[in-house]
Parts: structure tokens; C-alpha cells; sequence
């Protein structure tokens, strides 16, 4: 018996094997990291009606100079307010969000 997978569900699972699939000439951070976070997620499983999905959580610890940041990008703020309104990119090569950092974190 066939189990269908929701479709959001099969969307991502989709795009995580092109993900997986596509390859950039030059390795950069994004891509290490990309690397090491798939490197620790289990190999793909079939969707069971019987048993609940599997949670995963990962931490990742990253060192970041906060003031370095914030002089090498000449700010012109107090401290908490040029980290609240920093821009910040996610997504991949297809598809990109930009928000500031504080609404970054409300949506999270």
C-alpha cells in the first residue's frame, strides 16, 4: 500500500535533494555549512501514516566579533539599534528573503 506524502511535505523533501544535487565552483561559507547541516540530518524515510514524524533540532554555534561587525559597516547607531535594523539575507540562489534583523527574529 502506497502511503501519499502531504505536499508540502513532498515539495520540501524535493527541494532538499536539488539542493543536495547542485554544486558551486567555489566553496564558500554558506555552502560549509550547508554541508555540515546535511552531513547530520537522517537519510530520507518514507512517510508513515503509523508512526509521527521525527523532530529534529540542531544547534549551531557560530563566533561572531559584534563590534568588528558593526565598525567594519560604519554604523551610525547605538549598538542595539544597528543590530535590530541590520538587513539580513536567507534563502538560496533561487529564492531570497530580506528583513531586518529584529523582524528576522519576530518571524522565527
Amino acid at each position: 500500500m502506497a502511503c501519499l506524502m502531504p505536499p508540502r511535505y513532498e515539495w520540501l523533501l524535493d527541494r532538499l535533494h536539488r539542493e543536495l544535487q547542485l554544486s558551486r565552483q567555489d566553496v564558500d561559507v554558506m555552502e560549509e555549512v550547508r554541508q555540515k547541516i546535511f552531513s547530520i540530518l537522517p537519510a530520507r524515510r518514507q512517510v508513515s501514516s503509523k508512526q509521527p514524524s521525527q523532530a529534529l533540532t540542531i544547534l549551531n554555534t557560530i563566533k561572531w566579533d559584534v563590534k568588528a561587525f558593526l565598525a567594519e559597516h560604519d554604523y551610525q547607531q547605538p549598538e542595539t539599534s544597528a543590530i535590530t535594523n541590520a538587513v539580513t539575507l536567507t534563502g538560496s540562489n533561487v529564492d531570497v528573503q530580506a528583513l531586518s534583523c529584529l523582524n528576522y527574529i519576530k518571524q522565527t
